[in-house]
């Protein structure tokens, strides 16, 4: 009665029968051992399926003899995962997790039941693929039940994996139009920009290209993936592969530095921490479990194009050639600010975030002190802080008396926007460095006012101290 994706149940296959494999060889007593515990001869393993909320939960369970905590430590330290000192401070369930630490076993010898060599680390790295996780119970002498969780909630698709600038990245296939290696000839660069000439159905198209990699704007750098492998068909070519998108009646290419071919992946949501740009679908867990970022092509070229409609990235081709339209030194740049919200209500920071958003800032999120230290590590380019004062964990005060002590973080204007209105609470803040004192329920216009006063007031005053060191 429980319904599940094909996809899915085929992925599950392997883990599940690797599970079952285990509970027969490792969980099972013989026949004269049960019969020593006073149980029926004949030991019994249970494969069940069933919905908790979001999520498939397929527990297979045993009525042997449990696990053997002790026997797994000892195992453990012969096979050089822990030491004898680490393995004495262990608890329970710690002790439990190093079943799936890579290449553990309680076998020494392989064989053609249970494991045939693989751990029960292969079980946990396909069920994480599927965002999932594994969760282990038992008792001594009565049986184990391993849990598989997987959300149910996930879309999977078929996806093209690229390489750009040391990353890889997920384009959803059904935004493609069309995937080339073009010649030189079909290519006309200058300095700044590139067309492609491609023709189709006897119609020969005009095609602006950009490298992928400058498409996506970070807040923060970001790291390269680690690639574990080189693709032996891909070929050394003079030009890069270019990736064709369409949107309406208009075309944009995406060059990148390889293709690494189409997967069936799962894709799930990003979390709330963050408003991501229009054009990220979600993320992925690669193969290899690497994360990867699976971008909406439909909305990428969207945004390309309208981009270079605002004249940033306008392209004209005329008697001379392709020429860029760069903007003049003296126009103004405009680059939209990051602010960070730190309140622990998801409604509150969402309503801020669509405020700031509308009145062209970014923004991240955090649900408590604690997580802005975290999300301003992260991102360093943050402009100012609107933060809560009430909040579990680490609360506003806790926060204020951080960012004193921290002088990068003491640079950033903080705005304390809370419920309290007393004097008391705000001379505190005061005192701890708050730069505003803003009280619930605020006006959006007073909120916009105090962020770009104090972006303002912060500007002025580097800009007065690079002027004093240069004197």
């Amino acid at each position: 009665e429980v319904l599940v994706d094909k996809i899915i149940a085929d992925k599950l296959y392997d883990p599940l029968l690797h599970l079952v494999r285990n509970a027969f060889d490792h969980g099972i007593e013989t026949a004269e051992g049960r019969y020593q515990q006073q149980k029926s001869e004949m030991g019994t393993i249970t494969i069940e399926a069933l919905q908790q909320g979001r999520h498939l939960v397929i527990n297979v369970k045993d009525d042997g003899k449990g696990l053997d905590l002790e026997m797994i430590r000892r195992k453990a330290i012969e096979n050089q995962v822990i030491t004898e000192t680490e393995a004495a401070a262990l608890t329970a369930e710690q002790t439990i997790d190093l079943l799936f630490e890579a290449g553990f076993s309680t076998t020494s010898e392989v064989d053609d039941l249970s494991g045939r060599g693989v751990g029960l680390d292969a079980v946990k790295a396909q069920v994480r693929s599927l965002q999932g996780w594994v969760t282990v119970s038992h008792e001594p002498g009565a049986g184990t039940c391993f849990s598989l969780q997987i959300p149910s909630s996930l879309t999977i698709a078929k996806l093209l994996l690229c390489q750009s600038k040391g990353r890889i990245y997920a384009l959803i296939a059904d935004a493609i139009e069309h995937i080339l290696i073009p010649t030189p000839q079909q290519i006309r660069a200058w300095d700044g920009g590139k067309t492609l000439t491609w023709q189709a159905n006897s119609e020969e198209y005009l095609v602006p290209v950009n490298a992928l990699a400058e498409v996506l704007r970070y807040a923060s750098p970001m790291p390269s993936h680690r690639l574990t492998e080189t693709r032996s068909d891909i070929k050394a070519t003079a030009c890069n592969p270019i990736i064709l998108l369409h949107h309406q009646n208009s075309l944009v290419g995406l060059e990148v530095d390889q293709l690494l071919g189409e997967q069936e992946l799962v894709i799930s949501a990003l979390g709330e921490t963050i408003v991501p740009p229009p054009y990220l679908y979600g993320s992925s867990i690669l193969p290899d479990g690497q994360l990867t970022l699976v971008l909406d092509g439909v909305m990428l070229a969207k945004i390309v194009l309208e981009q270079r409609s605002q004249g940033s990235i306008d392209i004209t081709v005329g008697d001379s050639g392709p020429t860029r339209i760069k903007p003049s030194k003296n126009d103004p740049i405009f680059v939209k600010k990051l602010i960070l919200t730190v309140d622990d209500s998801i409604t509150v920071r969402n309503t801020l975030a669509e405020a700031l958003q509308k009145a062209d800032y970014r923004v991240i999120q955090a649900r408590d002190g604690a997580e802005a230290l975290q999300q301003l590590e992260r991102y360093p380019g943050v402009e100012a802080i609107l933060c809560d004062i009430e909040m579990p964990g680490m609360n506003g005060f806790e926060f204020l008396k951080v960012r004193q002590q921290t002088p990068k973080i003491a640079a950033i204007p903080t705005i304390m926007l809370t419920s309290r209105a007393g004097a008391k609470h705000r001379l505190l803040t005061e005192e701890l460095g708050a730069t505003s004192y803003l009280t619930k329920p605020y006006l959006t216009p007073q909120l916009l006012k105090a962020v770009a006063t104090a972006i303002e007031n912060k500007t002025t005053r580097q800009l007065s101290i690079a002027g004093e060191s240069y004197e």
